[in-house]
Parts: C-alpha cells; sequence; structure tokens
C-alpha cells in the first residue's frame, strides 16, 4: 500500500501541469521571407514554424521583437528571452555559448522550398524505414508492420525522380533548379 502511493506520488510530481507552465518569451529578429512585419503583425516563415510548434506543444508565448540576430541571440544568452527564432546562423561562436543550444537548420543558403522539403521528407522517409525495422524486431503484428510500410511507400513516392516538375516544384533530375538566377551552382 505505502509502495503504491509513493509510485502514485512520483508519477503526479513527474507529470507537466500545463496549468502552471510560464508563457515563452520568444525574441524574433530577421528578414524577409524569414520573418516579416505589417501594421504590427508578424508573419514569414520562422513565425509560421513557431506558431505550429507552440500549437502542438499548448504553450502559451509572446513575441518580443530584437533589432537584429545578435542582439536575438544575446538576449537568449542573458535569459531575458527564452528563445529566439529567425534567420539566425550557427556560428563556430553562437556554438561554443554554453547558454545557447540550437534546433536542427531548416534553411540553407541558396535552397529554395523545393529542397527543403526534400530534405525533410528524405529525413522521415529514415525515420519511418526505422520505426518499421524496430516494429519488426520486437515482433509487433502483422497489422502494425503493414501500416508502417504502407506510410513508408507513400512517403517514398513523395520524394521520386518520377513526379513532372509541375508537381514537384522544380525539375526532380536537376539539383541546382533552386538555386536564384545568376548564382551559379551553389549545392
Amino acid at each position: 500500500m505505502i509502495r503504491t502511493l509513493l509510485l502514485t506520488g512520483i508519477v503526479l510530481i513527474s507529470l507537466p501541469i500545463q496549468g502552471f507552465a510560464k508563457e515563452l518569451r520568444v525574441g524574433v529578429s530577421g528578414s524577409p521571407p524569414f520573418v516579416m512585419e505589417k501594421d504590427g503583425v508578424l508573419s514569414g516563415i520562422s513565425i509560421e514554424i513557431w506558431k505550429d510548434v507552440a500549437n502542438r506543444l499548448d504553450h502559451q508565448y509572446k513575441f518580443v521583437v530584437q533589432p537584429n540576430t545578435n542582439a536575438n541571440v544575446q538576449a537568449v544568452a542573458e535569459g531575458s528571452i527564452d528563445l529566439a527564432i529567425g534567420p539566425i546562423s550557427i556560428t563556430p561562436k553562437r556554438l561554443a555559448n554554453p547558454k545557447i543550444d540550437f534546433t536542427q537548420p531548416y534553411f540553407y543558403g541558396y535552397e529554395g522550398l523545393g529542397s527543403i522539403y526534400w530534405h525533410m521528407v528524405s529525413k522521415l522517409l529514415l525515420a519511418v524505414m526505422e520505426c518499421c525495422q524496430n516494429a519488426i524486431g520486437e515482433n509487433e503484428s502483422p497489422e502494425v508492420v503493414g501500416r508502417l510500410l504502407e506510410h513508408y511507400y507513400e512517403i517514398n513516392e513523395g520524394i521520386g525522380v518520377h513526379k513532372s516538375p509541375e508537381l514537384y516544384g522544380a525539375f526532380p533530375t536537376d539539383p541546382y533548379s533552386h538555386t536564384p538566377g545568376g548564382k551559379g551552382a551553389q549545392q
């Protein structure tokens, strides 16, 4: 009985209580298409990605506009904001700061959304493949393994060269089709 109560107490203590979670202060800096401000309303790629993350986590936040990227990064290091969004380069100096962590980059110089899509979907494909292998290794039911394999093949269809340029958004066999004009091969 005492052991059961002790375990229950530990579980209750470890559960997150959303009602007591503080509002995150999100530093914002950057330029289009990542961060844009019109009539006091923020938009752009970084803004939309953050809104999606916060929505999925069901976490409250407020945007704190910073004058530039360096100020945004410094505010994180000083603790005046909880996180920073925008086109923030991962430099050796920033990476060496123990008070700053970075997410996986979602944009690399001169890559267009088609290329970002391809990279992200390729990573998703690998993750689903690992889930399939784990399910097989753990003797999951044929139904579970079958559903995972269906997802794997569906995702695989999304990155194949059999797609038309209109559907793909670029020429699927041309790795440089998303490079800005006049910039040469940037891959």
